[in-house]
């Protein structure tokens, strides 16, 4: 078995709702991933990044299959999640086949 094999076993696994995954609404349209969230440190209620205006007081990792999405959203992209708005907050990663997304989003919508 090739490592392209065992990673898209692996990727089976990881993004399978009877295991790790949940079925997740972007954008209207329902996606099977994973959302990791992210714990804010030194005890802040908020944070922000250099790039943006904004203050967040979450972050989440959301984790999907690349061929899932048409496009990879960059840095600044607006994700509606479960009915909730997350703001992409660093580059997305593209890796064997997953794509790992970092987002911002506020506690009160």
């Amino acid at each position: 078995m090739s490592l392209k094999d065992i990673m898209a076993t692996d990727l089976a696994v990881f993004l399978n709702i009877d295991e790790f995954a949940d079925e997740i609404d972007i954008d209207g349209k329902k996606i099977t991933g994973l959302i990791d969230p992210v714990e804010i440190g030194g005890g802040n209620r908020s944070y922000s990044y250099p790039s943006h205006d904004r203050e967040y007081t979450e972050e989440i990792k959301l984790f999907v299959k690349r061929s899932d999405f048409t496009f990879i959203p960059p840095i600044g992209h607006t994700l509606k999640i479960n009915k909730k708005m997350y703001v992409v907050v660093a580059p997305p990663v593209n890796s064997d086949g997953v794509l790992e997304i970092r987002l911002g989003g506020n506690s009160n919508p």
